[in-house]
């Protein structure tokens, strides 16, 4: 059973360093995820107008 005058024992400095660094590299692979989704969506879609495919000519061809 706890009392209140127990304290909870504080993580060491070493714990904390390899904390952030785990937290440093979750960032950096999240955000090179995100860039590397951005650059695919950007060639995919330069090369569906290099190829023709206008979302809007394809309705229309559809439509009538």
């Amino acid at each position: 059973m706890s009392t209140l005058s127990e304290k909870p024992a504080l993580p060491s400095k070493e714990a904390i360093q390899q904390e952030v660094k785990q937290d440093v590299q979750a960032t950096k692979s999240a955000s090179l995820s995100g860039l590397r989704s951005l650059v695919a969506g950007g060639v995919g879609g330069v090369f569906a107008v290099m190829s023709g495919l206008h979302l809007y000519a394809l309705i229309r061809f559809l439509h009538f």
